[in-house]
């Protein structure tokens, strides 16, 4: 036997179309929310493939098939040393890098340079600049000749080896294991994000947010470059 109950079905159909627009209003949050967070996600994505860290260079000495070559012994923490070969004789003495605090990305697929295998990259603030110069060959034209500044980029001065790095705003949550080890192409992609900010700071930054170590307070920074790149 069928009985209807017209009034249930009028204030049934009423009560779904009242929430057809509240559905709508939801889908078109969840999509504006997905489309502000896109670069986010971007953002973090890329800097969570690298593990970078603080070092301390404990030992330093030249390379003896490389000039340009230091090999480096560096805690980062992890209850032995690591070597790392850098290209930096040119720009830093053996003293003025012994015994600093450094900046080290630690998942860098290990590499022999002349011989010796790398363990990472130590990573420091440079810049370009171009001057003109009198060619010698015709004194009156100039030729244009680029210098390179290199720089350390240096930690907060209570930063210990093994303390990781993130950035300004990061998001929460975050998984404590260190990344795999990565290509030096993944590096270089996340690199593009990386600059030195142009306020008179130094400050090393991630897509314009600056760099911290965690559970430390401070900046890490170089000495004097001005919006130079990080490599």
């Amino acid at each position: 036997m069928y009985i209807s109950y017209p009034r249930l079905g009028q204030q049934l159909s009423t009560q779904c179309k009242s929430l057809l627009p509240v559905a709508s209003s939801a889908r078109f949050t969840k999509r504006y929310q997905s489309s502000t967070t896109t670069e986010a996600s971007t953002e973090e994505r890329l800097f969570s493939r690298l593990d970078i860290c603080v070092g301390k260079i404990v030992d330093i000495r030249r390379h003896e098939e490389a000039d340009s070559l230091y090999i480096e012994q560096i805690d980062c923490g992890e209850g032995r040393l690591r070597t790392i070969v850098s290209g930096l004789v040119p720009f830093f003495s053996e003293s003025r890098l012994s015994q600093q605090k450094v900046i080290v990305l630690m998942n860098l697929k290990p590499s022999k340079l002349r011989g010796v295998t790398s363990e990472g990259m130590l990573l420091c603030a440079s810049s370009k600049r171009s001057n003109a110069k009198a060619s010698t060959n015709a004194p009156d034209s100039e030729t244009t000749v680029s210098t390179v500044s290199v720089e350390l980029l240096q930690p907060p001065s209570d930063a210990q080896p093994g303390d990781r790095i993130t950035y300004a705003e990061r998001p929460p949550n975050l998984a404590d294991t260190p990344p795999p080890t990565i290509k030096i192409k993944t590096f270089q992609e996340a690199a593009k994000l990386f600059s030195i900010s142009t306020d008179g700071s130094h400050r090393a930054l991630f897509n314009g947010k600056p760099w911290r170590v965690a559970g430390r307070d401070g900046d890490i920074s170089c000495q004097s470059i001005a919006g130079g790149t990080i490599s």
